[in-house]
């Protein structure tokens, strides 16, 4: 662990119970301050700094600044999740419309029996 940095301590509950794991993987990926992650990403600093403290972005804070530290890699990986999120609603969204279709077509076809009689 970079000692200039102090302790490195994680985001979230579920990260301090996992151990260092997590921490040794972004010190490999290489660490960079939000605001060097924004800047390379075309995001806000600030919203990188909600996804770390709601524990969604993989990152660590250091004691002796209490900055916050992540990599483009977390950061990639975050995306891949919230894609991948976006693609079941989709999903939902697409049986959702299905279902409607299925409904109106069971309507007209009713409608069609009544004027057949």
């Amino acid at each position: 662990m970079p000692s200039d940095h102090g302790r490195v301590s994680t985001s979230n509950e579920d990260n301090q119970r996992k151990g260092t794991t997590m921490e040794e993987r972004l010190i490999e990926e290489g660490l960079l301050s939000l605001q060097e992650v924004a800047r390379r990403c075309g995001v806000s600093p600030g919203m990188l700094w909600r996804l770390c403290k709601q524990g969604k972005l993989e990152c660590v804070r250091t004691s002796a600044n209490g900055r916050w530290l992540t990599s483009l890699k977390a950061v990639t990986r975050y995306l891949a999740g919230v894609k991948a999120d976006m693609a079941s609603v989709k999903t939902a969204n697409e049986m959702d419309i299905e279902q409607r279709a299925a409904i109106a077509t069971a309507k007209a076809l009713a409608m069609c029996e009544r004027k057949k009689r």
